[in-house]
């Protein structure tokens, strides 16, 4: 990460911009997903041929995470996620997402990253 940063530096803010959204999800996938979701989807992502993107923002809560009302909720070997986001930055061209989502169980709700090929 710190080599990205200090590569990012000396790029054009535009450049560096754009590539944000990718590298935000490639480090999501590093530290948040299965090792079978990393080994599916990492090398492609920092290799570049695959694009990754963030569905953090939903409409009426921003991109905090502490106020995420998209829920997520396991139904037999699925997953069933409900909610809207909103603002996808490289939603149109992206290979793979990730949607920062709360889990529904009867316990108190944490925060959950359901990663997914689109």
């Amino acid at each position: 990460m710190l080599d990205y940063g200090l590569m990012a530096e000396h790029m054009p803010a535009n450049v560096a911009l754009i590539l944000q959204p990718h590298e935000a999800t490639t480090a999501r996938v590093y530290f948040g997903c299965t090792e079978e979701q990393k080994e599916r989807y990492l090398e492609g992502l920092m290799t570049g041929r695959l694009i990754g993107c963030t569905a953090s923002t939903e409409p009426d809560v921003g991109s905090d995470p502490r106020g995420i009302k998209t829920t997520v909720t396991e139904d037999g070997d699925e997953l069933v996620i409900k909610g809207r986001k909103q603002w996808i930055s490289n939603s149109t061209v992206c290979d793979f997402r990730e949607r920062p989502a709360a889990r529904s169980t009867r316990m108190a709700p944490t925060s959950l990253r359901v990663c997914w090929s689109t």
